[in-house]
């Protein structure tokens, strides 16, 4: 697999009540152009809580559909620096699977400015994901 240069990630500004906070998406491990594994239920708040374009995948290693989505998530991820896209594991994360009320997978969450925006479940080709990516997220 070819190495790519990293972006790192952008600080992102936040309003929490009347105060703001910086949070640096890069110290829970998220990066731009890539596909980044969810470590914590912390880290997805975190990314969630700024405003970064965020496409979400949620899916299991032994669900077909999910892996046939793999590439295609990565290929995006390359296209669309901007979007910090992030990998749930279900078997690991099942209490925001539930959250966002997830009954199948794969299940892609896009959140634009901390609030989801868009549910899709099932696989769907590159081009669908390319024309929800910038209907969802005006690019």
């Amino acid at each position: 697999m070819k190495k790519f240069n990293l972006v790192l990630a952008t600080l992102a500004i936040i309003t929490i009540g009347s105060a703001f906070a910086e949070v640096n998406l890069e110290q829970y491990g998220f990066y731009h152009t890539q596909v980044n594994r969810l470590n914590s239920v912390t880290a997805f708040e975190q990314a969630i809580a700024s405003d970064a374009l965020i496409f979400v995948k949620i899916g299991a290693s032994w669900c077909k559909p999910c892996r046939q989505l793999e590439p295609i998530v990565h290929q995006l991820a390359i296209e669309y620096p901007q979007i910090l896209f992030i990998e749930v594991n279900l078997d690991t994360f099942r209490s925001l699977a539930s959250r966002y009320g997830v009954r199948s997978i794969p299940t892609v969450l896009l959140f634009k400015q901390g609030a989801l925006v868009s549910k899709t479940t099932g696989f769907k080709a590159k081009h669908f994901w390319i024309n929800t990516i910038k209907n969802t997220f005006d690019l």
